[in-house]
């Protein structure tokens, strides 16, 4: 059996992402993945919305960014990073060459473009009574370079059993890695962890992973950490559905697509609104090219674009912020809309 590997620095070498792996039965789409956190977005317009809050970074702190959600705080929180190589083959597998050339030259972005350096960005919300950590990272069996969720918490003096409810937004490695310490015991042992019940029934059932993930290092990385990590909250987990309050103030939006569960995780207080949109979109031009979808939305394409589509216009159309977990660090910018399309507008500096 193959083994999906990453090197010291973080990165994927680029024989563990060969066309098998990354096949899955929606089609052939290629191999490898990219560097968004180096390119960004290109330039964008400022807009004034009433009702959503406006961010402010902690001062030279790279690890965590904090702002106001109404009466609520709101944390994003780094995990690290990983490298992977190709990133046009991952991100916009499906993208007509001429037109993904275009887009590429619009963001700043080279072509070949050589690396993608990827953050994963959870996201920690204080109600006042709760605190609701969104996603675990990758946790300590993931890359070199990540892994790093509970350093950057302790560093906002954020101890694991101070954690009241995790929510996982789907079941990918980088996102359930640090759900667990890898040996059966939950990270977060005082919290109530949620997730979505078809995510779980999913994820918990080989014959089914094995049906909609072609063999290779990537399914065995997949199998791995959804085998390790999520037996262990077998009874503890709650199973929810579109809809479901986690704490007042904070609602799930089922989301499948990117994985037959997804959740996108709605953050609403005194009139201000966020949206943790997990995996929904991994890059500024897929709010411009919704159609365009990455070789990591496994399930269909169907449900992946119309997920899309749903999310990005209620993040529009609400004014919500949006918070996405592999844009550059913070990930977290307003959608505006253009056409048919959307277009990204970061609230903060990005790298």
């Amino acid at each position: 059996m193959d083994r999906f590997s990453f090197d010291r620095q973080g990165r994927v070498p680029t024989q563990d992402l060969t066309r098998r792996a990354l096949l899955h039965r929606a089609g052939a789409l290629g191999a490898a993945a990219a560097t968004l956190a180096v390119f960004g977005p290109g330039p964008t317009r400022a807009r004034a919305s009433q009702g959503t809050p406006a961010a402010s970074p902690a001062a030279g702190d790279t690890q965590s960014y904090r702002f106001a959600v109404g009466g609520f705080t709101a944390t994003l929180v780094t995990d690290g990073t990983a490298a992977f190589p190709d990133p046009t083959g991952i991100l916009f597998p499906t993208a007509p060459p001429d037109e993904l050339a275009r887009a590429l030259r619009a963001h700043g972005a080279p072509n070949p473009w050589p690396e993608w350096v990827t953050p994963f960005t959870p996201l920690l919300v204080e109600t006042g009574r709760e605190r609701v950590l969104i996603d675990t990272g990758f946790g300590p069996g993931g890359a070199p370079s990540a892994g790093r969720l509970l350093t950057h918490l302790a560093a906002l003096g954020v101890a694991p059993d101070e954690i009241d409810v995790v929510v996982l937004s789907h079941g990918h490695p980088d996102h359930i890695g640090g759900a667990t310490d890898g040996a059966g015991e939950a990270t977060f042992p005082n919290a109530r962890y949620l997730m979505a019940r078809a995510e779980w029934e999913f994820w918990t059932d080989r014959a089914r992973i094995e049906a909609d993930v072609a063999p290779g290092p990537f399914r065995d990385l997949q199998l791995g950490a959804a085998e390790t990590h999520l037996p262990p909250l077998r009874d503890r987990i709650e199973l929810i559905g579109d809809g479901a309050e986690i704490v007042p103030g904070i609602a799930a939006i089922l989301a499948p697509g990117h994985s037959p569960g997804q959740l996108v995780v709605d953050v609403a207080s005194a009139g201000a609104r966020l949206l943790y949109g997990a995996d929904t979109v991994a890059h500024p031009i897929h709010l411009e090219h919704p159609e365009w979808r990455t070789v990591f939305d496994i399930y269909h394409p169907e449900p992946s674009l119309g997920t899309r589509r749903r999310i990005l216009n209620l993040a529009a159309e609400s004014g919500a912020l949006l918070s996405a977990y592999h844009i550059p660090f913070p990930g977290l910018g307003r959608v505006t809309a253009a056409g048919d399309a959307w277009r990204w507008e970061p609230v903060a500096p990005q790298p």
